[in-house]
């Protein structure tokens, strides 16, 4: 290992064998700052083989360097002083060095930089700790288009690599409801490592669908189509989350509202005690919400939107309120509990409430407001 530039085969030979990629991933530790050159040497065989090379590494569209290394059986990738123009001459020109990593056999073929590694022998030995990793891109998103919600590690959603180099993931029989649907491709099964924006696949028509999702790693591209198998009414998925549920660690519980047999509607009965709660609702996986305070007199009819904070609710009695979704405008109304005067006002201990009869009708007067016996304010 310590002659290693003893090279007695031209890196030519090595890579006149059977075409291998393998690729290095520097992002973790920056290892090429401060414009340090890449290279990469590898070993022509067993027992009385040796290392071949070396070869200065460009960085792909991806942000991987790559090597080709043939059918070898091992390859180390060397950080060197970024004026060197021949990566022959020796130790002097070497900033860094990974081990002897093995070269994969089964096509799971990146390594990635992680952590400092200090040699206890000499300080050419000094290097990097490579993790192996495979080359995995997957499709995070909406739950209604991949059955997860913006998960990274669903591996049911990995794609497959095609001969043309390109990605390809494909879902069949989906059920979805017009609208659009949020995605993205992540690395590693981890947005640590993030090769685009969040896109978006447009449901024109309800129904079930054939989804194909296409990445392209050369210029990061994704490519998705959804094609309409079968016309069906569907509509989408509602869930509530709020604090008027025991949460769940540190987040509030969801639950689904159970859409009604004609599909007009979605609703769930939830038993809050008095009080102020925050909520949204989730449709189809997208969180929306209402800056707003919904009471027992304007309960109805309201609109959610994507880019609104919490919505509240003041419960003012104890007791199963209903929380009905529209789908026809996509507007939620919330059916109180009955209540008594009594209730809404509190006892009339100190007299601040008057009781009256108009028109033959029982009211009471408290503060102002005028109350009918069911706790509804009367004109």
């Amino acid at each position: 290992m310590k002659k290693l530039f003893s090279f007695v085969c031209a890196l030519v030979c090595a890579m006149s064998l059977s075409a291998k990629t393998v690729y290095l991933d520097v992002s973790p530790i920056d290892w090429d700052g401060s414009n340090a050159k890449i290279a990469a040497w590898v070993w022509t065989g067993d027992g009385q083989g040796s290392w071949a090379g070396g070869t200065f590494l460009s960085k792909n569209a991806d942000g991987y360097y790559t090597a080709e290394v043939g059918e070898n059986t091992k390859v180390i990738f060397l950080r060197l002083n970024k004026d060197i123009t021949d990566i022959s001459k020796g130790w002097e020109n070497v900033w860094n060095r990974t081990n002897d990593l093995d070269i994969p056999a089964d096509g799971k073929n990146v390594f990635k930089l992680t952590t400092w590694k200090v040699s206890n022998d000499n300080s050419n030995s000094d290097g990097y700790w490579l993790n192996y990793e495979p080359l995995v891109y997957t499709v995070a998103g909406a739950e209604a288009i991949l059955g997860s919600a913006w998960s990274t590690t669903d591996t049911n959603n990995d794609m497959v690599k095609q001969d043309d180099g390109t990605y390809k993931l494909e879902k069949t029989d989906v059920a979805l409801s017009e609208g659009n649907y949020g995605y993205k491709v992540v690395i590693y099964h981890s947005f640590d490592t993030k090769l685009m924006e969040d896109q978006t696949l447009t449901i024109s028509k309800a129904g079930i669908h054939t989804l194909t999702f296409t990445y392209d790693p050369s210029t990061k591209t994704v490519n998705a189509t959804a094609t309409l198998t079968k016309e069906e009414v569907i509509v989408p998925a509602m869930k509530i989350a709020g604090s008027f549920f025991e949460p769940v660690d540190v987040n509030w519980a969801i639950k689904d509202l159970t859409v009604a047999e004609d599909k007009l509607t979605a609703s769930i009965k939830i038993t809050m005690t008095a009080g102020d709660y925050d909520f949204k609702v989730i449709k189809d996986g997208s969180w929306l919400g209402n800056v707003g305070t919904m009471t027992r007199n304007n309960c109805t009819g309201w609109t959610f939107e994507g880019d609104k904070g919490n919505a509240k609710i003041t419960a003012d009695v104890t007791g199963e309120y209903t929380f009905t979704w529209t789908y026809e405008g996509d507007k939620l109304s919330v059916t109180f509990p009955a209540a008594t005067a009594t209730d809404l006002i509190g006892a009339d201990t100190n007299n601040a409430a008057v009781k009256l009869i108009r028109d033959g009708q029982v009211l009471i007067v408290r503060d102002g407001v005028t109350y009918n016996m069911v706790g509804q304010i009367v004109r």
